[in-house]
């Protein structure tokens, strides 16, 4: 869980889209789609303007699951993980390839590093480790 959470946190940084000569990372391009009215209303809406919350949704995941909250830190790691992957491919698969534009491979990384945290959200629920939580008792 902690090492797909590095790898979507960080790929979601990176840069994911080319505009001409401009690399946008995810942030910058779903900012864009927002300001630019190309979101519809709705939950596709609320979505996209709360991407900057899915770094804090995966931390947070994991940091729960660190501290032994086994079913709060699998519930946000599976929300965190499936957002970050749904957007992530929609993304890495939504884009034409053409001339000015193009998709980079860190969208697909971002939905490689949700699965992982997805995987290890059910990890956390079924599997039971002794936590560094619960040696500090």
């Amino acid at each position: 869980m902690s090492a797909g959470g590095l790898v979507a946190i960080g790929a979601s940084f990176a840069d994911w889209l080319r505009t001409g000569a401009v690399h946008r990372s995810s942030y910058e391009i779903l900012g864009l789609v927002d300001r630019l009215g190309f979101a519809p209303d709705g939950p596709i809406r609320t979505l996209v303007r709360a991407w900057p919350l899915m770094p804090l949704l995966i931390t947070a995941a994991i940091v729960a699951a660190w501290w032994g909250w086994h079913h709060v830190g699998a519930s946000l790691g599976l929300f965190g993980g499936l957002y970050a992957g749904v957007l992530g491919v929609a993304v890495a698969g939504a884009v034409p390839e053409r001339h000015l534009v193009s998709v980079s491979v860190a969208p697909a990384i971002t939905a490689a590093g949700a699965a992982a945290v997805i995987l290890g959200s059910l990890l956390a629920l079924f599997v039971r480790v002794p936590s560094a939580h619960a040696h500090a008792r």
